[in-house]
């Protein structure tokens, strides 16, 4: 920690920025389990009890950050033994975060989805990571902000992300090379 304090007083930034991280509480999308399952809670219960919405949103939110605490040794311990098993770990890890963490925008996707890549070996693997890529990429507008709000922006996104997965998941497997030794026929 000192060597990054030293380091953000070279560069001229100090550390103010570090409150500007509780900012992203203010986020409340439907892309977290927690806050998604705030708003369907609060879409179905309101009607029936009176509760605040904030109130449900923390502790979803605080659910969520248990389940991560308790997910990330779980997995660790699960995916130890090799190489290709770690990086599978590591996509979990970061799929888990992703999915509970308290707030999330659709890049924060990407992060499980460029360690998934290497591994996949299979066509329907291939595909699925280029459908949901796309609808990563496509979510966003070109000035940066996203069309999450947007039904007709989702529709697209994920009428595009289908086409993409399509395109790529009715392609054949490609067939496997002949023995040297076969002659060709």
């Amino acid at each position: 920690m000192a060597v990054f304090a030293v380091l953000s007083a070279v560069a001229g930034v100090g550390l103010g920025w570090l409150t500007a991280l509780a900012g992203s509480v203010k986020i409340i999308n439907w892309l977290t389990v927690p806050t998604g399952a705030a708003n369907l809670i609060h879409a179905l219960g309101r009607n029936f009890f009176t509760f605040d919405f904030y109130t449900l949103l923390r502790i979803t939110r605080f659910i969520g950050i248990l389940i991560i605490a308790m997910s990330l040794p779980l997995l660790w311990w699960r995916f130890r033994r090799d190489d290709r098993a770690v990086l599978a770990g590591i996509a979990w890890s970061m799929l888990i975060v992703v999915l509970f963490v308290p707030a999330a925008l659709p890049w924060y996707y990407s992060w499980p989805l460029a360690i998934v890549a290497p591994l996949a070996q299979s066509r329907p693997a291939i595909a699925a990571i280029a459908g949901f890529s796309t609808w990563v990429m496509v979510i966003f507008k070109p000035d940066g902000s996203h069309g999450m709000y947007s039904w007709l922006h989702v529709g697209l996104a994920t009428a595009f992300a289908l086409l993409a997965w399509y395109s790529l998941y009715r392609v054949p497997e490609p067939a496997a090379p002949r023995d040297a030794t076969e002659p060709a026929q």
